[in-house]
């Protein structure tokens, strides 16, 4: 392809509405990395998640807390 970087890492975005999946689909792929031994980083941006299933390498919820954000806003 014209114009197609290859020296850069490909990169994927999973977004979806609540409950479509997302998680479990980022937990399948992570894992399914490992087993063919590829580096991959998942990032968690949802503060309203209870819990993943899937190693986050940054997790939002570390920065901000929901609850408070409700409060406040």
């Amino acid at each position: 392809m014209v114009g197609l970087d290859t020296s850069a890492p490909p990169v994927i975005f999973v977004v979806g509405t609540a409950g479509a999946g997302k998680s479990s689909l980022v937990t399948s792929f992570q894992r399914w990395s490992r087993f063919i031994e590829t580096e991959t980083i998942a990032v968690n941006l949802d503060p309203g998640a209870e819990r993943v299933h899937y190693d986050a390498e940054f997790d939002v919820r570390d920065v901000i807390s929901l609850t408070e954000v409700m409060n406040e806003y």
